[in-house]
This record gives C-alpha cells, structure tokens and sequence, in this order.
C-alpha cells in the first residue's frame, strides 16, 4: 500500500446524515457533490471511507486493482448458479413466468384493459359507497 492513492468523489448529499458522517466527509476535504480528491491509501482513512461508503464513490491509483479483486472472489461449488446479468436479462425473465392455467384468463386478452393499455391512462377504481348523515350507505 506504500504509495498508493484513492480518489474519492462526493456523491450524495450529507443531507439528513449523522452529523459523525458529515465529519468524515468534511476530514476527508470533500465539500461539494462531484468534487474529487486524492488521498492516500492507507487502513485509518479505508475506516474512515466505510462509514461513509454510501455517499462516495472511491477509485483506485493503483493498475490492475479491480483484476486482483476479481482474482480473489471464491469459485463457484458444484450446486452455485451462475450470476445473473447481462443484456439478454429481461428474455430470461419472461421465459421464468409461470404458464397460465386452463381457467384463468390472460390480463391483456381481455376487452377492456386493452383499450386502457392502449390509452396510455390507469384503469379507474370503483366508486366507493357514501355515508349518509346517518351512517347507512347509499
């Protein structure tokens, strides 16, 4: 680590944060969202950057960094499924949903919502019963 650098970058408002949070961000030299600083890589400020890891992004100086985090991730065991990502995402999910049984109805093959579809509008919700003065329903 001797010699490395992290470059931080405000990301988030501190904003409704821990005012401890707010100081780390402050110690760290960052005051605005976007600004970015260099600091030096080393456990006490790596401390300091976990507790606040939610409103920074932090980079690395270092070459090769992220091909050495990708070395360390565990191999995958015998029963592990493969991480899902990628473009073809949304493919999979439609081939995942369940087929529709004799009696049910497909949503979208029904008369009215596809002309509610088609307009672009939400469907409108029954009208409730109104109290009377009473209290009996119309």
């Amino acid at each position: 680590m001797s010699g490395d650098k992290l470059i931080v970058t405000l990301i988030r408002s501190q904003i409704g944060y821990p005012l401890d949070q707010r100081a780390t961000v402050k110690s760290l030299g960052l005051r605005r969202i976007r600004e970015t600083v260099e600091i030096p890589d080393n456990e006490a400020l790596r401390g300091m950057l976990h507790k606040i890891r939610h409103l920074v992004r932090v980079e690395s100086t270092r070459p090769g960094l992220e091909q050495e985090a990708e070395s360390r991730t565990p191999p995958l065991k015998d029963g592990d499924a493969e991480p899902v990502s990628g473009p073809g995402l949304e493919q999979e999910a439609e081939s995942r949903t369940p087929p529709l049984k004799d009696g049910d109805a497909d949503p979208v093959s029904e008369p009215g919502l596809e002309q509610e579809a088609d307009s672009g509008k939400r469907p409108r919700r029954a009208a409730r019963p109104r109290a009377t003065s009473g209290g009996q329903t119309e």
